[in-house]
C-alpha cells in the first residue's frame, strides 16, 4: 500500500510539473528539428551489448532527417560520447527519479526537444520516465523489454505501442529488432574499445601478471556463489602462482568481496579493489588482464570489447539475451541447462538468490578451474 502511495504521489507531481512547464513554455522546436530520442539508462554491460543497436538507429534516423538523443546513465556518459556521435546526451541517475527536484530537472530537459519518436530499450526504472516522457507529446514509443503488462497503462499517451518480449544482445536480436522498426537490414558488428578508449590512464604498481574477478552482477539472481569464486582462486594460486588475482567491482559488491576474501584458504597477495576504482581504471585494469572471470555482467562484457579470454557464470534467467553470446569468440560460458531457463527472473527455485538457485548451483569450481587450467596450459605450451 505504502509504494502504491508513493506511485500515485509522483504521477501527481509529474502532472503538475508537467502542467506548469507547458504553461510557462508553449512554445518548443526552436531550431525547427525533429528529434528521436533513445532510451538506454540502466547498467554498463546493457549499454556495451546495444552500441551496434543504438548506431544502427542513429544512422537511420539521420538519413530521415531527424536529430537524435540518448538518454543514459550518468556514470557512462563519456563512455557514451566516445562510442557514439549522438547529437545530444541526456545523462540522468534512475537511482533519484523519485525525488521531486531531480525529475523537474530532468523533465525541463526533455522539454527543451521537440520530441516525435522515442524508443526505449531500457531494463530499468522505465516507469517512472515513461511518465515524464508522456508530457514530452512523443508520437511513437517502441519498448523493448519483459515489463509489458507492467507498463501497458502507459500506452494510451502514444499513437504507435510497439512491443517485444526479447533482450537485444544476441545477433538474431539485433537483426529484428532494427528490421523491424526500421525496414532495413543490420549487420550485428563487435565493439572494440581499443578505437575509442586511448587515453586511459596508467595503473600504479600494477601486477606484472594478473587476473580479475567480478563477483557482482546487476542482480543477486546472477551471482554464482563468493565461496565458489575463493575455491577457484584458490586453485589458480596453487598451480599459477604467477598471476595475481584482482577483485574488481561497485561499491555494492563490497559484501561479497569479503565474502571471497574470508574463503580464501590464504587473502596475502589478493587485491580487493571494490568500489575503488573509477571507470576509466575499470577499463585499463579489464584492458590488460590475463583473463577474466565474472557472472553474466558488465566485466564479462568489457572483455569481450578488449578480446581478453573471460570465464562466465550464466545464469539461466535470461540465458541467450546478454550470454553466451556467439561474437564472444574468447569467452568460456559455464552453464548447465534446465528445463526452467530463460524465467527472466522469475526463478522457481525457493532458494533463489546469490547463487543458491539450481541453475547456478550446478556449475562447480572444479570445472571451472578446468576450464581455466586448460587455458593457462595451452597458452604455456604455445609461448
Amino acid at each position: 500500500m505504502k509504494e502504491f502511495i508513493r506511485r500515485i504521489k509522483m504521477m501527481i507531481h509529474t502532472i503538475l510539473l508537467g502542467s506548469l512547464y507547458c504553461l510557462m513554455y508553449p512554445k518548443r522546436r526552436k531550431d525547427g528539428r525533429k528529434w528521436v530520442v533513445l532510451v538506454r539508462c540502466d547498467h554498463l554491460g546493457d549499454l556495451l551489448c546495444a552500441v551496434s543497436v543504438l548506431r544502427h538507429f542513429l544512422n537511420y534516423y539521420h538519413r530521415q532527417g531527424y536529430a537524435v538523443a540518448l538518454v543514459v546513465n550518468q556514470p557512462y556518459r563519456e563512455l557514451a560520447e566516445k562510442l557514439l556521435p549522438f547529437d545530444r546526451f541526456i545523462a540522468i541517475q534512475p537511482k533519484k527519479t523519485a525525488e521531486l527536484g531531480y525529475r523537474a530537472r530532468v523533465m525541463m530537459e526533455l522539454y527543451s526537444i521537440d520530441i516525435d519518436i522515442l524508443i526505449s530499450l531500457v531494463a530499468c526504472n522505465i516507469a517512472y520516465f515513461l511518465e515524464i516522457f508522456s508530457f514530452a507529446k512523443v508520437k511513437h514509443l517502441t519498448y523493448i523489454k519483459n515489463e509489458q503488462e507492467k507498463l501497458r497503462r502507459f500506452g494510451k499517451y502514444y499513437d504507435h505501442w510497439h512491443e517485444r518480449k526479447c533482450g537485444i544482445c544476441t545477433q538474431d536480436q539485433q537483426e529484428w529488432l532494427v528490421r523491424d522498426i526500421t525496414g532495413e537490414y543490420a549487420e550485428p558488428e563487435k565493439l572494440e574499445l581499443r578505437k575509442f578508449l586511448t587515453d586511459l590512464p596508467p595503473i600504479p604498481d600494477r601486477p606484472e601478471r594478473y587476473y580479475l574477478v567480478f563477483p557482482g552482477a546487476s542482480a543477486l539472481l546472477k551471482c554464482w556463489e563468493p565461496q565458489k569464486y575463493a575455491a577457484v582462486i584458490d586453485s589458480v594460486r596453487k598451480d599459477f602462482p604467477e598471476y595475481t588475482p584482482v577483485i574488481l567491482g561497485s561499491e555494492s559488491d563490497r559484501a561479497l568481496e569479503e565474502t571471497i576474501l574470508s574463503e580464501l584458504d590464504d587473502r596475502e597477495g589478493v587485491l580487493a579493489l571494490c568500489g575503488k576504482t573509477d571507470l576509466k581504471a575499470l577499463f585499463a585494469w579489464v584492458r590488460d588482464a590475463e583473463f577474466v572471470i565474472g557472472n553474466d555482467s558488465g566485466g564479462v562484457h568489457l572483455a569481450a570489447a578488449w578480446d581478453v579470454p573471460s570465464f562466465s557464470i550464466i545464469y539461466g534467467g535470461d540465458f541467450g539475451s546478454f550470454l553466451p553470446n556467439p561474437h564472444y569468440h574468447l569467452d568460456h560460458p559455464f552453464y548447465h541447462r534446465l528445463d526452467c531457463f530463460v524465467c527472466v527472473d522469475n526463478c522457481p527455485d525457493p532458494g533463489a538468490g546469490s547463487g543458491r538457485q539450481a541453475c547456478l548451483k550446478a556449475v562447480t569450481p572444479e570445472e571451472v578451474f578446468a576450464g581455466i587450467k586448460a587455458f593457462l596450459t595451452d597458452r604455456q605450451r604455445r609461448n
